[in-house]
């Protein structure tokens, strides 16, 4: 038996999830809003760097608010270098052959 084979109930509603993907889809990354909030302590922000730069910076790219609707290029590194659960990374290698 495959894993196409097993049949549950579910409560999860298809159409909503696709509408609930569609509306991730248009979202954009939030800006501080300084109007409201106090200024940013300049350490945090440093600090954030550092951590994107040792551990994020090899997977993830900074892409740039005003380039958010260009396409990237995604990077695939070793699901080993990673840690990520096997089933999410051949879930997203499914995706990317399907063209998604």
């Amino acid at each position: 038996m495959s894993t196409t084979d097993i049949a549950y109930d579910s409560s999860l509603q298809i159409e909503n999830l696709a509408q609930l993907e569609k509306w991730v889809e248009e979202l954009k990354s939030p800006q501080w809003p300084a109007e409201f909030l106090p200024p940013l302590d300049p350490e945090k922000p440093a600090a954030g760097k550092t951590h994107y730069d040792t551990l994020c910076a090899t997977c993830h790219q900074v892409v740039p608010r005003e380039d958010e609707e260009q396409p990237y290029k995604a990077v695939l590194a070793p699901i080993s270098d990673v840690g990520t659960d096997p089933t999410e990374w051949q879930n997203i290698q499914r995706q990317m052959a399907a063209g998604h």
